[in-house]
């Protein structure tokens, strides 16, 4: 477990020094749904979902490696790398 949540918790890092504390001019003048929540959620929702990522991964490779899938496991591995550079790049 130690692993993945270290490896999601500096994505989670990396996105956010890499986004701007403040949303752009242009994002604030745009008029935007009654149903979109309020900023203060965003940090929130993006928390649970990096937990999500690392929980689920974690005991997705450790099924694999004791169903004796090692395979799978490295796959599964190097997808979750991919991703999260994605994530951290993305901000």
């Amino acid at each position: 477990y130690k692993r993945q949540a270290l490896a999601v918790t500096a994505a989670a890092a990396t996105g956010s020094v890499a986004s701007p504390n403040r949303t752009p001019g242009w994002y604030d003048r745009l008029r935007k749904p009654s149903f979109q929540p309020p900023k203060a959620v965003f940090p929130i929702a993006w928390t649970s979902l990096y937990a999500d990522i690392a929980v689920t991964s974690a005991n997705t490779i450790d099924r694999f490696r004791e169903d004796g899938r090692d395979a799978q496991a490295s796959g599964y591995i190097a997808a979750l790398g991919v991703n999260l550079a994605i994530n951290a790049g993305w901000s």
